[in-house]
């Protein structure tokens, strides 16, 4: 191997040996921000009976999306960090020699090597926001139907017509 795969196969390793100590220290701090706004919400720490918590009716009495956020963070943290240690491990072919081109002084690396982060980054993507996007569609269509049942109602009269048959 040349030096440039000695370089990335050694930053390779050193993530993949940390990778586990990574993992956990977000995962306590993941646990350390839950326990912060059980406190905060669920124990009611900081409101009254003058100023109410006003997510009461909420899961853990807390704001709507603090479960869905925590999810796709966590994803989002876990899944770029296995990919930057894949990313930086050379690739191997069945007898031990590297899938890379020497081109002047960088490795390029077969484009699908990419393929595996950004489907996964699209999937965080579309979970996070994809109910988002389907409670603003739910929440317009029902104003539209309001205010057309509205104007209907106003300018419709043909169900006090005696005459109407039905």
């Amino acid at each position: 191997m040349n030096e440039n795969s000695d370089i990335l196969f050694t930053l390779g390793k050193s993530l993949f040996a940390h990778a586990y100590d990574i993992m956990l220290v977000w995962m306590i701090f993941m646990v350390v921000l839950f326990i912060a706004l059980l406190i905060r919400f669920t124990f009611g720490v900081g409101f009254s009976k003058e100023n109410p918590n006003p997510h009461i009716n909420e899961t853990f009495a807390m704001p709507p999306g603090v479960f869905r956020g925590f999810i796709t963070m966590t994803l989002l943290f876990l899944v770029t960090l296995i990919e930057v240690i894949n990313l930086n491990i050379p690739l191997l072919d069945g007898n031990g020699q590297m899938i890379a081109k020497n081109v002047g002084d960088m490795l390029y690396f077969p484009s699908d090597r990419h393929h595996d982060l950004m489907v996964a980054f699209q999937m965080m993507l579309a979970f996070y926001f994809g109910s988002k996007v389907m409670n603003h569609v739910i929440a317009t269509d029902k104003e539209k139907t309001k205010i057309l049942a509205e104007k209907i109602s106003a300018n419709d009269d043909s169900f006090n017509d005696p005459e109407a048959r039905g």
